[in-house]
């Protein structure tokens, strides 16, 4: 579950009102709004903002909220992580470089010698 859809059932269980009270203000079906908070509907931003204003949650707030769901799940990495990882990339990385070189046609041929236009003598 993403952090939008987590920010959106907690405004919903804060707004104290039931889903079937949602679902008529914002003008759902009965049980669409179960269907999409749980993420057996895709949610549309249009729905997003009927949900909103029929718990009376400022779209702005919303989503500064959902921004620090989003940043609480992000994981600072240590310097001696990125080590880690870059000593396991390396190889890999001289590797494909390796085989993309040996795609390239090995004698490029002669180089252009022809001057760039304006530059004759004369």
């Amino acid at each position: 579950m993403g952090p939008l859809i987590e920010e959106l059932r907690a405004r919903i269980r804060a707004s104290g009102l039931r889903y079937a009270e949602i679902e008529q203000r914002a003008g759902f079906s009965k049980k669409y709004l179960s269907q999409l908070v749980n993420g057996h509907v895709d949610l549309k931003i249009f729905q997003l903002f009927k949900i909103l204003v029929a718990t009376e949650v400022e779209f702005s707030e919303f989503f500064a909220a959902v921004t620090r769901r989003y940043r609480k799940r992000t994981v600072p990495i240590s310097e001696e992580q990125v080590s880690a990882i870059q000593e396991q990339i390396a190889p890999r990385m001289q590797e494909m470089i390796r085989k993309i070189l040996e795609t390239l046609p090995s004698d490029p041929g002669p180089p252009d010698d022809s001057e760039p236009p304006g530059t004759e003598d004369g």
